[in-house]
């Protein structure tokens, strides 16, 4: 059954001259309130507006959150020694200065005559 063409359902819901008479009723019921009866309506309609983007706002931050730490916890936890250069490129670390020499890595520490 399909209800947006249902005839019952067509019976209930106002047309063109009984919003008339609805806006009329208003207008008697209300009166000189009808403007601060708007503009309460208005500004609960910001609110309720203001706390969907909150809540909506918080979860995206705990999903962010989420996925930064899941992240962290995919790295594998010690990679192998490099520096890192601006562009982004790696260089490997120099190995150090041979013992006994004096700290020069070119010097050789048993000359061959």
């Amino acid at each position: 059954m399909n209800l947006i063409y249902d005839p019952m359902l067509a019976m209930w819901m106002p047309s063109g001259p009984e919003w008339i008479v609805v806006l009329v009723i208003a207008v008697l019921l209300f009166g000189r309130r009808l403007p601060e009866v708007g503009h309460s309506i208005g500004k609960a309609i910001v609110e309720f507006k203001r706390g969907v983007n909150g809540v909506k706002n918080e979860i995206d931050s705990e999903v962010a959150r989420d996925r930064a730490e899941q992240d962290k916890k995919s790295l594998p936890e010690q990679q192998a020694p490099s520096q890192t250069v601006a562009r982004g490129e790696t260089v490997e670390e120099q190995p150090s200065a041979n013992p006994g020499t004096g700290g020069n890595p070119g010097s050789n520490p048993n000359p061959v005559a």
